[in-house]
Parts: C-alpha cells; structure tokens; sequence
C-alpha cells in the first residue's frame, strides 16, 4: 500500500548490478475502477537496490494499492 501525499520507498527482492530502468505501475484500486480518484506524483523512479513511488488523491485520504514492475542489468 503507498500512503496519500507520500513517497514510498520499496527495496527491490533483487538488486541489479548496472542500472535500472524506468518501472511500470499500475493502480490496484478495483473500487475506483477505470476512473481513479488519484494519480501518482512526480512519476516513480528506481534505482539498482529499491522503487520510490508517490501518490496524491484529490478526494479522500488513505492509501491505495499499486502492482510494479522493474526490469534492470
């Protein structure tokens, strides 16, 4: 879960040795449907050992789910 108005750092399970290249996100928010209420901030970036990840939601206040993918060398 990523918290409202927050950047979530995440530890990647594997660390690549080089680079890492720019991950796929995708809302895990079947409640709002294809039409979410929110929208992540300043994208998301990784790096070779985690994933950061922002959120903002214009009405409510919670967190939200998100399913990542990030590919590297």
């Amino acid at each position: 879960m990523i918290p409202e108005r927050q950047v979530k750092t995440i530890p990647l399970s594997i660390n690549f040795t080089n680079k890492a290249f720019k991950p796929l996100i995708a809302w895990d928010d079947p409640a709002q449907g294809a039409n979410p209420s929110w929208q992540f901030t300043a994208g998301a970036t990784a790096d070779t050992t985690s994933l950061q990840i922002g959120l903002h939601t214009q009405n409510g206040e919670g967190e939200r789910g998100v399913n990542w993918l990030v590919a590297g060398i």
